[in-house]
């Protein structure tokens, strides 16, 4: 059963399953996303990340932790970026015109 199968007998089962199905649910896919996430990447990657303030930065991975990597940004900045923010880089070749920014 894919991740999406589960999830959709949850929503369609959701009044017949306790509080703690639903929490362990959730645990499972968060957990088989960061799994996802952690072999798409290695050290030394290039990747992007979006901030909460809607600019997108682009580094390379330092290390890799459990659920985060520490991504260098620049000379003198490192960041510690939830595995699952993690994107690959978005150069300006990719970005065309009239594309909306995200």
């Amino acid at each position: 059963m894919t991740d999406e199968e589960f999830l959709g007998f949850l929503v369609v089962n959701a009044r017949t399953q306790t509080p703690q199905t639903l929490s362990q649910a959730a645990t499972i896919c968060r957990e088989a996303a960061n799994l996802t996430a952690k072999f798409h990447y290695r050290k030394g990657s290039s990747v992007s990340f979006l901030m909460k303030s809607g600019e997108m930065l682009t580094g390379t991975i330092e290390r890799i932790n459990q659920k985060t990597a520490t991504v260098r940004v620049g000379p003198y900045r490192s960041w510690r970026v939830p595995m699952t923010m993690l994107k690959d880089p978005v150069t300006s070749s990719k970005i065309q015109e009239g594309d909306p920014v995200v």
